[in-house]
């Protein structure tokens, strides 16, 4: 359904990373008019570097603007001033900003604009209008999150990165993935890979508590995964019974014990990859159309309203707005109060599992059933996309375009130091969970319904809404819905091939 990509291979001594998760383009075509001496072609002499970029490229200390969002989840994913550069991750993306400039004879700056929370989420692609219409042209590239950046694709605000000149999209530090899924007709306006940290940051995947698994005797969970038997039922199994009252209030809350804790919001998403549903896929005549399967989405609705719902082993947190709830997953979780539990990666970056005493281990979200042969994963939708502005000039096209396409060449120290900072804490001496962790990685996957989502009216939210009203009764919702959602898929089509 969704080709299967190779991100991250972690050693396990050094975790070394190697992602390849998303792509878009910028809506600009070159006319007839346009300098044609930027060659696309790639160099066919050896070179040092993962990309194919001619090795005499010489800009002359030429400027190439980036605007980005200044926000915690995005923290130094782009730049960082050498004094902030004290950790390694941080050490890195220094070192790729001097790589790349030193390579093309460039000076990269950074543009970074303020914007907390939900109020932030379209920063970016505003002022990118602003100076599109001010005919400033201050922005070449511009880096937001992905949902709201796809929204903007059919608005004429991006370069189309296939007519991008050194721009290599078969290149392993683009996400095939997302190229793939992002292309309508033949029209791609933005990328991310192995430049996107929050792209790894934001995977999800299924930690569990080592004492707790021990103490109810549960069977090695990273054998049970290898093994391929790492299901939704095997682990409605192990939770559905594991409940207790620490308070002898009869009543479920916070300061009890269970088997499951999760969310209806941003824990329920991710049954969309890990049960290989489908919203939006292409005919074979490679057409955009809905693709769903009005009995398998039932199903997956009644696997996950009866393990949110339905079971004593699971508390399900919904008082709070946004991701909240997930930060107090995670403390019921470094509290030794839930088995298992449904996280962001960045989880193991925050203070809470970080100092947490008792150990934890990580491994993929189930599988649909045991005849599904994947494990699969899922990318909260916000990591950042990459896009060329359609104000870039046809004389500095090509300099921009080698800009990225360096940029994401050099990237790969940035991901393997993220994954050595992110786990050494808990893992330098576990290598089993290097294997875990590419699993989730290696085959993380998104649906083209997800990344236009904005443009197909949300329709990638309904699971997540008919799991907050406890309904599985899919085909309703799905005979009310698919006309809209055919006519959705048809516009966008329409949309993206002007």
């Amino acid at each position: 359904m969704i080709l299967k990509e190779k991100i991250i291979k972690f050693g396990s001594i050094l975790l070394a990373a190697s992602l390849l998760f998303c792509c878009l383009a910028g809506c600009k075509k070159k006319g007839k008019g346009d300098e044609e001496d930027e060659s696309k072609t790639v160099s066919t002499t050896d070179s040092p570097y993962r990309d194919g970029l001619p090795q005499d490229l010489d800009y002359g200390k030429a400027e190439v603007n980036i605007v980005s969002r200044e926000f915690d989840w995005y923290f130094g994913e782009i730049t960082v001033a050498s004094e902030d550069s004290s950790d390694n991750v941080s050490s890195a993306v220094f070192e790729r900003q001097h790589n790349v400039e030193g390579r093309l004879n460039i000076q990269l700056q950074n543009h970074k604009i303020a914007g907390s929370g939900k109020e932030g989420y379209t920063v970016v692609v505003e002022a990118l209008q602003r100076d599109q219409m001010s005919g400033d042209k201050m922005y070449d590239i511009a880096v937001n999150n992905m949902y709201h950046t796809m929204a903007k694709a059919t608005e004429g605000m991006f370069y189309k990165m296939n007519d991008v000149p050194h721009v290599d999209l078969s290149r392993p530090y683009y996400s095939q993935n997302f190229n793939d899924k992002a292309t309508v007709g033949d029209s791609l306006y933005a990328v991310t890979g192995d430049a996107s940290l929050s792209f790894i940051k934001f995977a999800f995947a299924t930690f569990f508590n080592k004492q707790m698994v021990a103490d109810h005797h549960v069977d090695d969970l990273y054998t049970t995964v290898l093994n391929g038997n790492w299901t939704f039922e095997y682990q409605l199994s192990l939770i559905k019974d594991l409940y207790t009252d620490n308070n002898a209030n009869s009543k479920k809350d916070e300061a009890d014990t269970f088997g499951f804790v999760t969310n209806p919001v941003l824990g329920v998403d991710p049954y969309w990859s890990a049960f290989d549903l489908q919203i939006v896929g292409k005919s074979e005549e490679h057409v955009l159309e809905p693709q769903i399967s009005v009995s398998k989405i039932t199903n997956a609705l009644e696997k996950i309203n009866r393990i949110f719902w339905q079971e004593d082993g699971t508390l399900v947190l919904k008082h709070q707005a946004d991701d909240g709830e997930m930060k107090d997953q995670a403390k019921m979780f470094a509290e030794n109060r839930a088995m298992f539990t449904t996280l962001r990666l960045d989880l193991c970056e925050d203070p809470t599992l970080r100092d947490m005493k008792s150990e934890y281990g990580i491994i993929p979200m189930p599988k649909y059933d045991a005849d599904q042969e994947q494990y699969y994963s899922y990318c909260h939708d916000l990591f950042s996309v990459f896009c060329i502005s359609s104000s870039v000039s046809a004389d500095r096209i090509g300099m921009v375009g080698a800009t990225l396409e360096c940029f994401f060449s050099e990237s790969l120290k940035c991901r393997q130091e993220l994954f050595e900072v992110a786990l050494k804490v808990k893992y330098q001496s576990d290598s089993t969970v290097s294997q875990m962790l590419d699993i989730v990685v290696d085959h993380m996957k998104i649906d083209t319904g997800w990344i236009y989502s904005a443009a197909l009216s949300d329709f990638a939210l309904c699971v997540r809404t008919m799991v907050q009203m406890e309904n599985s009764r899919y085909s309703s919702y799905y005979g009310m819905n698919k006309g809209l959602l055919k006519t959705n898929v048809d516009k966008l089509v329409a949309n993206m091939s002007k």
